[in-house]
């Protein structure tokens, strides 16, 4: 069937042009797709079996993640940024690490905590946005407590913290202007994550109650939408 052919050929995808039809049939035709994943799954090797892991990990197969936990504990150093377009520093562009992160993150499994908080000791000011991007939304999607103090001890290290705009500043004096919003955007997604997890010493909530008052609007909304979220739950 067309089913079938496409997950064949998503084994095989090597770039996003040659994956974008047999994954959009897959994820159009999810229930019918998913046994034929895992049986080609089981029988794959190599980058294939970790494409495959990747997919059924996004469709919260819980199985695959030993798989995703083995590949993630070989890695020895972070990979380099994708840089697509103008506003490439300020979007989320995951790379073939930050995938598998994101990957862990959908099945929910708790059991991959610790190799998440391997990577996120990873973690500083010089490592590119995308990977605390990833980190921070797979840690949301486990809701673990265990990760509550790594959180805060990555958002206490140098040049972590303290990038709300709450007072006029030369914001688009070069190389200013970029830095301040990357680096606003790296402190409210580890500031959200640290709150949704369960916050440390209210860390968390005092990052987040900042930025409500940020000059910025979409910061200053986005701080006050996952206050009143939390608040409402």
């Amino acid at each position: 069937s067309g089913i079938k052919q496409a997950v064949a050929d998503m084994g095989k995808a090597t770039n996003p042009k040659t994956a974008g039809t047999p994954l959009a049939i897959i994820l159009t035709h999810q229930t019918t797709a998913l046994l034929m994943l895992k049986s080609a799954y089981d029988n794959a090797q190599g980058k294939a079996k970790l494409l495959y892991a990747q997919i059924l990990a996004f469709l919260g197969a819980k199985e695959i993640v030993p798989t995703l936990i083995s590949e993630l504990s070989s890695i020895t150093e972070w990979d380099d940024k994708i840089n697509q377009g103008l506003m490439a520093e300020y979007g989320h562009m995951p790379t073939p690490i930050d995938s598998i992160i994101l990957a862990i993150g959908y099945t929910g499994d708790r059991s991959a905590t610790s190799a998440l908080i391997k990577m996120l000791d990873q973690l500083d000011a010089n490592v590119p946005l995308s990977h605390h991007r990833s980190v921070a939304l797979a840690l949301e999607q486990l809701k673990d407590p265990a990760v509550v103090e790594p959180l805060a001890k990555l958002l206490q290290k140098p040049n972590m913290h303290g990038y709300c705009l709450t007072e006029l500043k030369p914001l688009y004096d070069k190389p200013m202007s970029k830095r301040r919003r990357t680096e606003s955007l790296r402190e409210i997604i580890l500031a959200r994550a640290l709150y949704h997890c369960g916050d440390y010493q209210g860390l968390g909530e005092k990052i987040l109650r900042q930025y409500t008052h940020d000059f910025r609007g979409l910061f200053a909304r986005h701080a006050k939408a996952v206050l009143s979220e939390n608040n409402q739950n």
